[in-house]
């Protein structure tokens, strides 16, 4: 079986706050609304991807099966303007079949997080960020010529400038209603700049995972590389299976196609 063939039993509707936005009146000026998209985007079923950079990947893979169509991209190392130029598919990037309707810009007030209470605490020194902090939403509807077999109508990513293992505590254990993402993506990326990667970064015992289990907000699903080594899968889950009891299949994914499984942590 393979992963869009699983991925395709949780097939889902658009939500209703994606279905009726209307790329004429974003609402860009506007806080309630734009709190308001935020909070519609965290409360839907959600991808989460630490230390994303621009790999459509994961984008690709549920979207295709219509699992999931909302994203949230995070990495403190990738400029507003580099993500911009890459969220329109050219030169074999960016999300294929899809254009841009809308990006409307989020502040930190948007997020009704006036404060919140971390879960984890760093060992070391978190390096300050490099680039300036932002935040933008960006509506993705799809082009001429391709049809449900290519992926939803539209889909949402939520792209962030921070850092993975604090905006996983932020957005998802404040005990506030949103709920965990459906599925993080996983993957060490220690040689890219992640400062938690001598203490197991994305992986099993690493912060991220740490913060989940403090709070007991664990994703239902782990996306990540089948590198055992690179990227150790968190405590509880397991790697999933089709009805005939075989392991569904990995995927090539990524800037460098390195291969995919899902794993998944049973109820």
């Amino acid at each position: 079986m393979t992963l869009q063939e699983y991925l395709s039993t949780y097939a889902e509707q658009m939500p209703t706050w994606l279905r009726d936005f209307d790329p004429d009146n974003p609402g860009h000026d506007n806080p309630g609304r734009r709190a308001d998209l935020v909070q519609a985007l965290l409360r839907s079923r959600t991808v989460y991807y630490p230390g994303s950079y621009i790999d459509a990947g994961p984008v690709a893979a549920f979207n295709a099966a219509h699992a999931a169509h909302a994203y949230i991209y995070v990495d403190y190392d990738i400029e507003r303007g580099r993500v911009l130029e890459r969220i329109t598919w050219r030169h074999g990037q960016g999300f294929r079949g899809y254009h841009s309707i809308a990006q409307i810009d989020i502040l930190e007030a948007d997020f009704g997080l006036r404060r919140w209470q971390p879960h984890y605490f760093p060992t070391r020194p978190i390096d300050p960020p490099r680039i300036p902090p932002y935040a933008f939403i960006g509506i993705f509807e799809r082009q001429n010529g391709f049809d449900d077999n290519h992926g939803a109508e539209r889909f949402a990513v939520l792209f962030l400038s921070a850092d993975g293992h604090a905006a996983y505590d932020a957005l998802f254990c404040q005990n506030n209603g949103t709920p965990a993402p459906f599925c993080a993506v996983i993957q060490n990326h220690g040689f890219g700049g992640d400062w938690a990667a001598g203490e197991g970064s994305f992986g099993g015992h690493g912060p991220m995972a740490q913060v989940a289990a403090a709070c007991e907000t664990y994703p239902e699903f782990l996306l990540k590389d089948v590198d055992e080594g690179r990227t150790p899968v968190w405590e509880g889950y397991q790697r999933c299976q089709a009805p005939d009891g075989t392991e569904v299949g990995s995927e090539p994914m990524g800037r460098y196609n390195f291969p995919r499984s899902l794993w998944q942590r049973p109820r």
